[in-house]
């Protein structure tokens, strides 16, 4: 998938937490105006170095992966299909997975979920 990656190595954790991008497919990926649906952060105790990961949803059902690393060239946001959200989720949150996109049937159950 398309990633941008930002200028700047030392950028503030709030800065790094918030950000608008123009990605190379065209569009537009803001983590203000969307929907933040799981994220996790490793900080640091002296607060110098934190690095992390937050999933989104835009309000027009779209997702993105926001990636962020203090001390690396690492800021970069990626648009993802409904098939790598859930990849990304049964890593880091498998519990939301059937919240959101529905009952998945066991194998031999029945007809296997497909995504939109």
């Amino acid at each position: 998938m398309d990633k941008l990656q930002l200028d700047s190595d030392y950028d503030t954790i709030e800065n790094r937490r918030s950000k608008r991008y123009l990605a190379s497919d065209g569009f537009i990926y803001d983590t203000e105006t969307a929907s933040r649906w799981h994220c996790w952060e490793k900080i640091s105790q002296s607060g110098q170095y934190f690095q992390g990961q937050a999933l989104y949803e835009t309000k027009h059902g779209h997702f993105f992966l926001h990636s962020y690393h203090q001390w690396e060239r690492f800021n970069t946001i990626e648009p993802l299909t409904t098939t790598q959200v859930i990849m990304w989720l049964q890593k880091h949150k498998p519990d939301m997975i059937e919240g959101y996109f529905g009952y998945m049937p066991e194998k031999g159950e029945g007809k296997p979920f497909t995504p939109l």
